[in-house]
């Protein structure tokens, strides 16, 4: 699990769960840290993955109905999954399914980054993909509304998380926002259907468009130098070949004609 992951990981379960919450896990095998290690004391865990592995509780094939009942859990979270998700919506529709009534559902998933397989990598998902997520809910008759999303910036790590939080039921006007506190794209909330803080280039794109400046600016100095460089030489040029031309004209003796 990269930097970014765990850290807003960290946020949503500081600003959502509570102590005592039954959490489960979509995507739960452990590969470089887990959403476990920084959940709220004293829940019941429950980690599910296509494999079984560390930090897998329940092994469910891809494709499969999750075997648990409706209404189960508080707190329903996936993190670095669905882009592998070989049917996210579907997958989706099962963690609504389960959540209970007034329960939170989270999702990290990547908004860029490499072509990484686990077991495969389909997916990467932009800003309206959790106003959409919300409406495909719904129109399979689970009650569940977009509370936020947003892009967050990378930090040591290449990736740029999409994350988004929804509830099952009404959303209280006073509910505290991740987006709130931390630098973010492309954010909607619940609060009005404006795109908050809208960036139209993504950071990967940002980058390479100021390497490619540094480039041109690069290029620019070196030219400048060179003619810098060719005008110092210029004097010195001209000099020797000064210097040459003027042994050359040098009058050379003449031998006298030889009688006739």
């Amino acid at each position: 699990m990269h930097d970014t992951a765990l850290k807003l990981g960290r946020l949503f379960f500081e600003h959502y769960a509570t102590a005592g919450a039954t959490i489960v896990d979509i995507g739960s095998f452990d590969v470089n840290g887990s959403l476990r290690s920084v959940a709220p004391p004293q829940t019941f865990y429950l980690g599910i993955d296509c494999e079984h592995g560390k930090g897998v509780d329940l092994a469910v094939p891809v494709g499969t109905t999750l075997p648990i009942r409706n209404d189960f859990a508080g707190i329903v979270v996936s993190s670095s999954q669905a882009e592998h998700d070989d049917f996210f919506w579907e997958t989706f529709l099962d963690m609504c399914r389960i959540t209970k009534p007034e329960g939170f559902i989270y999702l990290n998933v990547p908004s860029n980054g490499s072509f990484h397989r686990y077991p495969q990598d389909c997916w990467r998902f932009y800003p309206d993909s959790g106003t959409v997520l919300a409406k495909w809910a719904r129109k399979n008759k689970q009650n569940v509304y977009l509370v936020e999303s947003f892009i967050a910036y990378r930090e040591k790590d290449q990736w740029n998380d999409f994350v988004a939080v929804f509830k099952k039921g009404e959303i209280a006007a006073d509910t505290p926002l991740i987006s709130d506190k931390i630098p973010h794209m492309n954010s909607r909330t619940f609060r009005d259907d404006k795109v908050g803080n809208l960036v139209a280039t993504s950071e990967d794109m940002k980058i390479i468009a100021e390497l490619r400046k540094r480039v041109a600016e690069s290029d620019k100095r070196v030219a400048e130098l060179e003619k810098q460089l060719q005008a110092a030489q210029m004097p010195k040029v001209l000099e020797a070949t000064t210097e040459s031309s003027n042994k050359t004209d040098v009058a050379q003796p003449v031998e006298p004609a030889s009688a006739s």
